[in-house]
């Protein structure tokens, strides 16, 4: 699933079961504080698993706090892994 997929998701509460840091798209802007990519899997509470394919961070907070998901317990999702993508500024 894609950020923009996950992003329009119903809020629920859910789980960050594994991030996983991920090589960056060749195609994607890159500026001086742009953070790792990950690949991140997130249970929901029926148990069905998403996975989420790409989710560009900025560095130094976004992408440990990203990572830092993994140790809750529950995260009201999809907000709190919208909170720790880096969304490049538009052209202009």
């Amino acid at each position: 699933m894609s950020m923009e997929e996950f992003s329009n998701i119903k809020p629920f509460k859910g789980r960050v079961v594994s991030v996983e840091k991920i090589p960056y798209e060749p195609h994607y802007p890159l500026r001086s504080i742009s953070g790792p990519d990950f690949r991140v899997r997130v249970a929901r509470s029926n148990g069905s698993i998403i996975v989420i394919n790409r989710i560009h961070t900025t560095m130094p907070t976004k992408d440990r706090r990203l990572e830092g998901l993994k140790d809750k317990r529950e995260c009201a999702l999809p907000e709190e892994i919208l909170e720790c993508e880096d969304k490049p500024e538009p052209p202009g």
